[in-house]
């Protein structure tokens, strides 16, 4: 693990990949992946999207959730020299219609069933995906996302007309993420860390060779109006399942990134409870 500022987004994943591809990048309710298969997954991916002949640092949409495919297809566009557009797949019509309209991207990627038929770019599938992950195609990296090239587009609510693409290049998310490695509070904290598929908190763990912990939402008790009460069986059960697995390590759930931070609804709760210890 690292605490000291980076240069390059793409170039430190890559060489955490070498130097420890067996450990764990990426864990969702138990399902793990290792950087080596990151590496790997993303390489293979990235030389298809290489073959395909895409207008040079075109940016793509990806939709999807949490799943592990989702970081794969981020990486392998970073390192192909295309910003990614994230899209949740728990997000309206309306909301995915407005942001394909704005962007324009020049392929979509449906890591889930993307719910427009026959968008103005092509849509590749999971199962395309996967494919080419298992083709394992090896990939020479020469033009990865860099300097003031887009890393990626993060599109606003839309709550006061069509949604806006906030442009994040590779320098803006570089000087972020080493503030994040710098900083003494964070460094103070021993915390393994549980997020949603965000790419800033993502981009973070990933920079500094941590495994980041990703949680679906419909566990979470703000999606689940039956789970808002402390005392309830269902979020006690929730909170179990999650702290057994975390059990030797604090627990940090970011406001910005889950929109509500779950500890602060478990507070009264003795951690005996929580862990399912009597």
């Amino acid at each position: 693990m690292s605490n000291k500022p980076i240069v390059d987004m793409i170039e430190t994943i890559e060489h955490f990949a070498q130097t420890q591809p067996t450990y764990p990048v990426y864990n969702i309710l138990g399902e793990e992946h290792t950087y080596g298969q990151l590496k790997a997954d993303s390489d293979s991916l990235a030389a298809h999207i290489d073959q395909m002949g895409l207008p040079e640092k075109s940016p793509v949409v990806v939709f999807g959730g949490q799943e592990y495919e989702m970081l794969a297809t981020f990486v392998a566009l970073t390192k192909s020299g295309h910003a990614y557009i994230p899209i949740d797949s728990h997000s309206a019509l309306e909301r995915v219609s407005a942001i394909v309209e704005v962007a324009e991207p020049s392929l979509i990627i449906a890591i889930n069933e993307f719910p427009i038929e026959n968008p103005a770019a092509p849509v590749m599938s999971l199962e395309q995906v996967r494919e080419v992950h298992a083709a394992q195609n090896a990939y020479d990296l020469q033009h990865p996302v860099k300097g003031n090239d887009n890393y990626y587009i993060i599109f606003t609510s839309g709550t006061t007309g069509k949604p806006k693409g906030v442009q994040i290049s590779h320098d803006n998310l570089l000087s972020f993420t080493n503030w994040m490695i710098t900083d003494r509070n964070l460094r103070r904290q021993s915390v393994r860390k549980c997020w949603r598929n965000h790419p800033i908190p993502l981009t973070y763990l990933l920079c500094t060779g941590h495994r980041p912990w990703l949680l679906e939402e419909r566990f979470l008790p703000f999606h689940q109006p039956s789970l808002k009460t402390s005392n309830n069986s269902l979020q006690l059960s929730f909170l179990s399942r999650l702290l057994s697995g975390l059990r030797h390590h604090l627990l940090q759930i970011w406001p910005c990134c889950l929109k509500i931070s779950m500890l602060k609804r478990c507070q009264a709760l003795p951690i005996s409870t929580l862990m399912g210890k009597s």
